[in-house]
């Protein structure tokens, strides 16, 4: 745009200038010729009284500097004397217009092209008083000649005129175009520029209204995109038609091991085979559903072809599952497990007593064959019970109304159950500490803390003890079981809260163990918001701690838990 106005000023100051000199030079031809004219009949008057006095030989004796051309023609016409060409030779003048004029009225002039020498020429004509005319002409080349002489000048004038105008034109352009350089297009109604842009201004205005509501829409709706994906569980990415990452999560960016995928295409990051070949089938525009394994975990892999202005991309979708297959592995083995643990008391029961209904058995055996359908049955009744109170802890049906239990005191009660039982084990029971309360169930961690005591007694060695401490530690109440029993190994640690799960089956069935006892305690600690800790050395005894927040004066036990 400058370089635009500069060269219409230029052009238009050139056009002024050239026209600007034409006119000058025109207004100076004219005057020249009107001077011309005027110094012409001058002269003529002048040579004429000198033919008055001198004749033809003073026309002839006269220095013509200024190029004139004198000519003097009788009354009838003919040329008597000229003083650029032979008179004897010309032609007559007698119809010439200056000469006729002349004649007539004592003086003629005219203009007009020369026959003799074609040019255009200046005529004057003047009558002698012996009647011959007298005429001074004078062509045009001589007022150009005239005028040529200062063609320098007026060259150098128009140079001057011409630089002058670029400086000109070069300010005004830097001028005209500096307010719209220094336009603020942010804020255009706050500009003081040319009347002729506010039209422009008002509607660069409105514009800019409706892009930034537009930005705003675009960049929330891309937050929220951005928010939803980022708290999303499943891993979520979207692929291009090329296979490069337009979009991925942070839990997509843990499943493929790798940050900052976006305009990456998958095999630069990922060399798992399986997911390679389940984008590849994506890519051939097949949709994929399939399980993937990966660092113990398990992935529901959810993958669709999409459409994209005709090309096609891909979005994938992985949610990790290993909970719930953990879970279903659970319910299976659980359901095995109950299946073989309520068969065996069954079949017990029911051989015996068939062997007493068919009348096998001898009478005196009648009493010890009852006590084993007894136990049996009892056993059959305590693992119902168990199950029961699993299931119920499982699917949160416990409701009760907490209220503040003192652990000590608990601890005291709990032992005093088990006082004969570990009498018969040759167990010695200890409970220390101090009063800790809990907000709780108190019938659920009564169950908890007696399952605990009662394996601490069932897997002791005769002659040991277990002891029972409660203390207090920061904001939690600590509840600990120890013994100096047989302990359990190292690598059976992360199993020992399962369903059935038996460190030594043998001795379990042989006490009459449910396998369902440490995980009663687990769910009854998840109950209560707390945290199980394990510690146990084979042949130096176990240590199970129980942390669980602690009830302060200013929280109310009387509230109802929903889990």
């Amino acid at each position: 745009m400058k370089s635009a106005v500069f060269r219409a000023i230029c052009i238009t100051c050139a056009v002024l200038i050239l026209l600007t000199a034409g006119g000058m030079l025109f207004a100076v031809h004219g005057q020249t010729e009107e001077t011309r004219i005027k110094e012409l009949e001058s002269k003529t008057h002048y040579l004429l009284q000198g033919y008055h006095l001198g004749g033809i030989p003073y026309l002839e004796s006269v220095q013509n500097a200024g190029k004139e051309r004198i000519t003097l023609i009788s009354p009838l016409g003919m040329v008597l004397y000229d003083s650029e060409a032979d008179a004897q030779s010309m032609d007559s003048h007698a119809d010439r217009p200056e000469f006729l004029q002349a004649l007539e009225a004592g003086k003629g002039k005219v203009i007009r092209p020369s026959s003799t020498m074609g040019k255009k020429t200046y005529y004057i004509a003047l009558r002698a008083e012996d009647g011959n005319v007298l005429r001074l002409s004078v062509n045009e080349q001589a007022l150009i000649q005239m005028i040529d002489n200062s063609a320098s000048v007026i060259a150098a004038i128009l140079v001057l005129l011409v630089a002058l105008a670029a400086l000109v034109a070069k300010q005004l352009t830097a001028t005209v175009i500096s307010p719209i350089n220094k336009l603020n297009l942010d804020r255009p109604l706050e500009n003081d520029t040319y009347e002729e842009f506010t039209p422009l201004l008002m509607r660069l205005e409105h514009q800019n209204k409706e892009i930034e509501t537009q930005f705003a829409q675009l960049q929330a709706k891309s937050q929220e995109l951005e928010l939803i994906t980022e708290n999303m569980g499943e891993a979520f990415a979207v692929f291009s038609a090329e296979g490069k990452v337009l979009l991925a999560n942070h839990a997509a960016e843990r499943l493929f091991g790798c940050y900052d995928l976006t305009d990456r295409p998958i095999d630069s990051f990922c060399k798992e085979e399986q997911l390679l070949n389940v984008m590849k089938r994506v890519f051939a525009r097949e949709a994929v559903t399939e399980n993937y394994q990966k660092d113990g975990k398990v992935y529901h892999i959810s993958a669709y072809p999409v459409s994209t202005g005709g090309e096609y991309a891909a979005v994938l979708v992985a949610e990790d599952v290993t909970h719930r297959e953990n879970a279903e592995q659970m319910r299976r083995e659980f359901t095995a497990n109950v299946s073989h643990e309520l068969k065996t008391p069954l079949t017990t029961i029911m051989g015996s007593s068939e062997i007493i209904a068919e009348g096998i058995a001898r009478p005196e055996d009648h009493a010890t064959i009852c006590r084993g359908i007894h136990t049996e049955a009892a056993r059959l009744l305590t693992l119902i019970e168990d199950i029961i109170k699993l299931s119920r802890l499982d699917e949160g049906q416990i409701r009760a109304q907490f209220e503040a239990v003192e652990l000590k005191a608990l601890a005291e009660s709990v032992l005093s159950r088990l006082t004969q039982k570990a009498a018969r084990h040759q167990i010695s029971l200890h409970a220390e500490g101090e009063a800790v309360f809990v907000s709780g169930v108190s019938a659920t961690l009564h169950e908890m803390l007696f399952n605990l005591c009662d394996n601490a007694i069932i897997y002791n060695r005769p002659n040991g003890w277990v002891e029972v401490r409660v203390e207090k530690r920061a904001d939690k109440a600590v509840l600990a079981v120890r013994d100096n029993g047989i302990g359990i190994e190292k690598s059976d640690h992360p199993r020992i809260f399962e369903r059935f799960y038996r460190v030594d089956k043998s001795r379990s069935k042989a006490v009459g163990g449910t396998g369902l006892g440490l995980s009663i305690v687990k769910h009854a600690v998840l109950l209560h918001k707390g945290e199980i800790i394990l510690e146990s050395t084979p042949g130096e005894g176990t240590t199970i701690t129980v942390l669980l927040p602690l009830l302060t004066l200013d929280q109310d036990p009387k509230t109802e838990e929903n889990h």
